[in-house]
């Protein structure tokens, strides 16, 4: 009943007590997170379906008020205090929290489960859309020109910059969180994946390169790697126990594409944050290697020769437009790119991973042989 009043009281002028709706939406999501799992629990001993309807119909009339209260922060673009900036941000954490909690449970939700997700999507969405338009509101050039002179610290545009850059930063850990949620089970939750994910490139992309104070991209870079990475193994398993050509090439287009999507957004923010991904060159490096590989592990398996080359189409050319996004930045120093480059070919002493494939019975190693070397011990 509380959310219902509140919620068409967002459709009013609220601009002066945002707080409030802000303080009742961290509660509600606070509550609602630590009993979704303790409902699902009660639901698996003794269902009480009255009850259970009663709480997943609370979930998404909180879902709808969360998305309301975004609306509202866009609409009433008002000066960010620091308190109202800690508001929203801890607003914005609790609801995204609830929202990865609801999607490592959404298969187990059986009411309003496709309900739930769809409103999650929409609540996602304008946390987005919302960071994006206080990223607008921010003249990001005198931003800058300000923030590298330490005595106009105190400066109106600064200050602004500093509070969105902190919501911003936020949101977008949030969603990375949400995005490594969503990958699980072989990335099944499409539409969560994609929204998640897209908004984090989408963030990264505004305050011409600001964000990256206070935003941890290198971490970012490096979590996609993993989920590419992982990908490849799942598929790698997968395609080594089928033994239809027929039914390896079908399996090996799922599996590939969706590695190449985490690639593809590896590479558009390590192009626009090139000095952000050096730090993690011998993963991106470790990675190239990896999909060569197992590419050539396929092709020596006359049933897996298909799916081998369908690897070489769909995820090989990501994964180069990865390092060269390194190799051509005009922002990385030419030492720099010597370094990724002598780490890369200083390994050729020791025996490689493509060597080994080529020499084993069968040109096929383990797949846990491949995917256990380390970017400190690629060889």
């Amino acid at each position: 009943m509380v959310l219902h009043v509140a919620a068409k009281c967002l459709e009013l002028d609220i601009s002066g007590c945002l707080e409030q709706f802000l303080v009742l939406g961290i509660k509600a999501n606070m509550w609602c997170s630590k009993h979704l799992k303790m409902t699902l629990m009660s639901t698996e001993d003794s269902p009480a379906e009255d009850h259970h309807n009663f709480f997943f119909q609370l979930l998404l009339d909180l879902l709808s008020y969360s998305t309301g209260c975004y609306l509202a922060l866009a609409r009433y673009h008002v000066s960010l205090s620091k308190e109202r900036t800690v508001s929203i941000e801890n607003f914005i954490s609790e609801q995204l929290s609830l929202t990865k909690d609801l999607a490592s449970e959404i298969k187990r939700i059986h009411t309003l489960g496709s309900e739930l997700l769809k409103a999650t999507l929409v609540a996602i969405d304008e946390a987005t859309r919302l960071c994006r338009v206080y990223c607008d509101g921010v003249n990001w050039d005198i931003f800058l020109a300000q923030t590298e002179d330490d005595n106009v610290r105190d400066c109106k545009e600064a200050e602004k910059g500093d509070h969105i850059i902190q919501i911003t930063n936020c949101t977008i850990e949030k969603l990375c969180e949400l995005g490594v949620v969503a990958a699980n089970d072989a990335g099944s939750l499409v539409s969560l994946l994609n929204i998640s994910w897209k908004g984090v490139v989408t963030l990264l992309q505004f305050g011409k390169g600001a964000l990256a104070v206070k935003v941890n991209v290198t971490s970012v870079i490096v979590t996609l790697i993993s989920l590419a990475r992982e990908s490849l193994r799942c598929a790698a398993q997968t395609l080594s126990v089928l033994e239809e050509d027929k039914d390896s090439e079908a399996e090996a287009k799922r599996i590939f594409r969706l590695a190449k999507f985490y690639l593809i957004n590896a590479v558009r923010i390590s192009s626009h944050y090139p000095m952000q991904a050096l730090p993690a060159y011998k993963e991106i490096t470790l990675c190239v290697v990896v999909i060569l590989t197992i590419r050539i592990s396929l092709s020596l398996v006359q049933h897996l020769k298909s799916a081998s080359e369908i690897l070489s189409k769909i995820v090989e050319p990501t994964s180069f437009h990865l390092i060269s996004s390194l190799l051509n930045s005009t922002q990385l120093k030419q030492e720099d790119k010597f370094e990724i480059l002598d780490w890369l070919f200083s390994c050729g002493s020791n025996v490689s991973l493509v060597d080994e494939v080529v020499s084993s019975d069968n040109g096929h190693i383990s797949v846990d042989e491949i995917f256990s070397v380390s970017s400190d011990a690629m060889n």
